[in-house]
């Protein structure tokens, strides 16, 4: 039975050259890493749905950290809105959630503006 390696020695061990006169070890190994995927990574936002607009919309809040989160409701938002929502969302993916002041506030009355009043 093999004894497993610790990470530190294994990557001590697979630092060492072979022109230092040591031989890499013959090491199998499995990593887990535990890292939730989004659903972004495996969805495809360019197609309409109601679970597509939902999300898009619960990210949209998760970025703007808003206090009350309850005042922005996926439900609230129609489908024919879809295009807009998502180029919202894809802005606000490639700042990183880094908005100035005015992106923010231009964003929630985008948002404000496509929320639908029954």
């Amino acid at each position: 039975m093999e004894t497993p390696l610790s990470l530190p020695r294994l990557l001590s061990a697979l630092n060492r050259s072979p022109s230092t006169g040591y031989d890499f070890p013959s090491v199998s190994f499995t990593i887990k890493i535990s890292c939730p995927l989004q659903r972004s990574d495996f969805m495809h936002l360019e197609k309409p749905s109601r679970e597509n607009l939902d999300f898009m919309i619960n990210e949209l809040k998760a970025h703007l950290k808003l206090v009350n989160t309850s005042i922005i409701k996926p439900e609230d938002y129609h489908l024919d809105d879809y295009e807009e929502v998502h180029d919202l969302y894809k802005m606000v993916e490639k700042k990183e959630g880094r908005l100035t002041m005015m992106e923010l506030e231009g964003i929630l009355k985008e948002l404000g503006q496509l929320r639908q009043t029954d």
